[in-house]
């Protein structure tokens, strides 16, 4: 049966807080680092999600997310809309997953 049994998380180390020049808040907003990007982080997530968990009982993984594209002045009109959803599946034991998941 297909459905979410663990999920994990991936929060940036980097902050931006009351003491920081030029944030105008009081609150606090955690940033990426120059090198990360969404496929690094979802990386980091799975490996969260993963750990202390069988592997034998796991058919497979999905990544699901939403791409911000900035605002450009030259926009085509065959540009992707401002906010673009992707999704992708691995199997890694079972040939029924992506069934499972399509019945869903």
């Amino acid at each position: 049966m297909a459905g979410i049994s663990a999920f994990g998380a991936y929060i940036p180390k980097y902050r931006l807080g009351p003491d920081t020049d030029g944030w105008d808040s009081s609150g606090e907003r955690s940033i990426a680092n120059f090198d990360e990007d969404s496929i690094s982080m979802a990386v980091a997530a799975g490996i969260d999600c993963l750990r202390n968990q069988h592997r034998d009982p796991i058919d497979g993984l999905l990544f699901a997310s939403l791409l911000h594209h900035m605002p450009r002045s030259n926009v085509h009109p065959s540009s992707p809309p401002p906010l673009t959803s992707v999704g992708t599946y691995s199997p890694l034991i079972s040939p029924t997953f992506s069934d499972q998941v399509r019945r869903l």
